[in-house]
């Protein structure tokens, strides 16, 4: 008679709260993480009652597993970023010479073609160059 049907939500990927914030997470935050992760849980069944340690404990052991994966990406990620913005420094450095080299070469092409101009204009040869 009373069939109720839980409703359909998005899943709360925990790692998207951990991305937020890198910094050490404080114990109420870390707290507010697992209360949330354990309502996702008891949502996942339907809110069947008597197992609301059991949903705690698993958002406790997910929201620690997620902490300590970040604490360990965390440095990965800023060896990867330095050696980017290094690689990006390169390359600005290796721009600038190569702007530099076809001003140089634009600048002696626009030389030579002003002596041969002025050599043809006089009448002499190439050669007498």
């Amino acid at each position: 008679m009373n069939d109720v049907k839980p409703a359909q939500t998005l899943e709360l990927d925990p790692k998207l709260i951990v991305e937020q914030s890198p910094q050490p997470v404080a114990p109420a935050e870390r707290y507010r993480m697992t209360a949330e992760n354990a309502y996702f849980c008891a949502e996942k069944r339907g809110f069947v009652c008597g197992h609301m340690l059991d949903d705690w404990l698993q958002a406790e052991v997910e929201i620690d597993r997620m902490l300590q994966q970040q604490a360990h990406e965390l440095p990965e990620k800023k060896v990867y970023l330095e050696k980017l913005e290094a690689s990006y420094r390169d390359w600005d450095a290796r721009h600038e010479t190569l702007k530099k080299g076809r001003v140089k070469q634009a600048w002696q092409k626009r030389r030579y073609a002003k002596k041969l101009r002025h050599l043809l204009a006089s009448g002499r040869s190439l050669n007498s160059y």
